[in-house]
């Protein structure tokens, strides 16, 4: 993309302090943040929050290397994980709303779906540690995973789009920008 995404504007913010506000407005409990490429420069954004920051120096492995360096920064009877990348936005009621359908059915996984299409983030119960610390890029990372839950996987059906959202380049992030402040100024 040529430009950090974590620092990229995002309703006002850097879109990494976005994302922790959002987290911040959640009944989570503990929120360990991942920083790899580019971290002195977003550490320096999200320093003053009641977060963990910790920094993975094998970040350049891929996201499952993030994913598991988060996880091991967490106490191993963790109820459940979290599992958001900063190029994906979120919004703390959904997060809400994943955690409560988590408990009340007895889920594994659950993954918020807009008009059929799985979306971000995705909540994995606390039970799954030992196979999250297994996952690799070689296996397909979170994917496998999910197949592998299939049946006890939960879909939560939301009326917000965003959870589609994902700024992998800076066309995608232009577009999904320009089309959020015109849904807003409605």
């Amino acid at each position: 993309m040529g430009t950090i995404k974590a620092l990229l504007p995002w309703k006002g913010l850097p879109l990494i302090e976005y994302q922790v506000q959002q987290l911040l407005k959640t009944s989570i409990k503990n929120i360990v943040i991942v920083l790899g490429y580019q971290a002195p420069e977003i550490n320096q954004v999200i320093e003053k929050y009641p977060i963990h920051i910790i920094y993975n120096p094998n970040y350049a492995n891929g996201k499952t290397s993030s994913i598991k360096t988060g996880i091991r920064a967490l106490k191993e009877n963790s109820c459940s994980y979290l599992i958001v990348s900063v190029d994906n936005p979120i919004e703390s009621s959904i997060i809400e709303m994943m955690l409560k359908q988590l408990r009340c059915k007895n889920s594994n996984i659950v993954i918020p779906v807009y008009s059929n299409k799985r979306g971000h983030p995705i909540l994995l119960n606390g039970s799954l540690r030992d196979d999250i610390l297994s996952i690799s890029e070689q296996k397909m990372g979170l994917k496998e995973l999910i197949a592998k839950y299939q049946s006890s996987t939960s879909e939560l059906h939301v009326t917000k789009e965003h959870v589609l959202y994902n700024l992998n380049t800076k066309e995608d992030y232009i577009c999904l920008k320009d089309h959020f402040e015109r849904r807003h100024q409605q």
